[in-house]
Parts: structure tokens; sequence; C-alpha cells
């Protein structure tokens, strides 16, 4: 089909025509080519189904596709039973990419903990750090009476004459 598409300058549903198929057969076929070279010689040598097949194409790591297309062979799994195991890994997966962005989130509070104490050693007051998305955010100066806000701002002033 490909070969078709490629030499001939056809469509996908010329080419389908051209071979008396649905074009969604021919399509379906070609997504295939995006699969681990494997998992495609596995769909040729009749390891695995098409079916299977495009339910592996959710797993963008070729490694991972491999291995999963393995595992359905050797356990001679249905294409529901393959679904459901590529749905489990997707949630792992998933999962996984929460619990890193958690571990960043927490990381980058502990650093703006770091910051906000630096701050209140210099300016004397309590300073908070609210941060949007790790590139944008604002910093909450407290003061306690109109003689220590104006100290604040002597301050700050004094810091941008000295830059």
């Amino acid at each position: 089909y490909r070969r078709l598409i490629e030499e001939f300058g056809l469509k996908q549903d010329e080419a389908a025509q051209r071979v008396s198929k649905s074009r969604t057969a021919v399509t379906n076929a070609m997504r295939l080519l995006k699969l681990d070279e494997r998992v495609q010689q596995m769909v040729i040598d009749d390891m695995i189904s098409g079916g299977h097949a495009r339910t592996l194409l959710a797993i963008e790591n070729k490694e991972e596709q491999y291995a999963m297309a393995m595992l359905v062979f050797d356990n001679k799994m249905s294409v529901r039973e393959t679904e459901k195991l590529v749905r489990n890994h997707l949630k792992k997966e998933e999962e996984k990419k929460i619990s890193e962005k958690k571990e960043d989130f927490s990381q980058m509070e502990t650093i703006y903990h770091q910051l906000e104490e630096r701050m209140k050693s210099v300016i004397g007051s309590k300073v908070a750090i609210h941060s949007r998305n790790y590139k944008k955010g604002k910093i909450e100066i407290e003061y306690y009476s109109n003689d220590e806000l104006e100290r604040i701002i002597d301050l700050i002033e004094s810091i941008k004459q000295v830059g």
C-alpha cells in the first residue's frame, strides 16, 4: 500500500480502490508501519494478529512494544486481553509521570522555602514566594507597621541604588 501511494502518488482511498480493499483496511494496515520492525515481523509471521498489533500502537516506546508483543505471543492472549494489558501499562506509565511531577514539585517547594528564608534574613520580615508554574509567580513581603513598611522600601531602594 505504501509503495502504491508513494510511487504512484495515490491517496489512501485511491490505493484501496485499486486493490479492492476498503480505505479503512488500507489505513489500518499502513498504521502498522509505525510499529517496531520486530513487531511488524511478528504480524507477517502470524505470531500476532493485526488487531493485536494495532492495540500495541498505543505504546510509543519501541522496546516496550516489542516486549508486550512477546508477552502477547507467549501467553497466547486474545485481542481483548491485549487491550487490557496495554491499558494497564499506559495507566502505570501515567501514574509514574504523575509521581515524577509530584517529586519535582516537592523539590521546588524545598527550593522556594530556602529562598524565602534567605530573603527573610535579608529583609528582616516574613517572605512568601507563590509560584504559578515554576516560571512565574509573586513574592509577598509582610510588614506589621508603617515604620516597618518604610524600612523595607528604603532597603529595596538602597539595593536599587547599588545595582
